[in-house]
């Protein structure tokens, strides 16, 4: 089963190599998901492997919460390579 958390659960702790921030929770890196919430609504779905941000990534539109994009990001060494499409809203 996946750990999901909202960004108000997680800590911050400075970035990687590739400026993106690397976080935390219960003073451990996250691996799981973070969602981002507004007024109830989930707008937002990025997932963390030991603290950074890699696997899938989706985006809705709010208020409908319908998906508007999803892709993938791989991080290997110093490259991070997102690939997917944009939905039809």
């Amino acid at each position: 089963m996946i750990l999901r958390v909202t960004f108000d659960d997680v800590q911050q702790h400075g970035t990687d190599s590739g400026g993106d921030i690397i976080y935390y929770y219960q003073g451990e890196p996250f691996t799981g998901i973070i969602e981002e919430i507004k007024n109830g609504v989930l707008i937002g779905e990025s997932q963390f492997i030991n603290g950074h941000r890699g696997g899938i990534q989706r985006e809705y539109i709010y208020p409908s919460g319908l998906l508007i994009e999803e892709f993938y990001i791989k991080i290997s060494l110093k490259v991070i390579l997102k690939t997917g499409t944009k939905m039809g809203t």
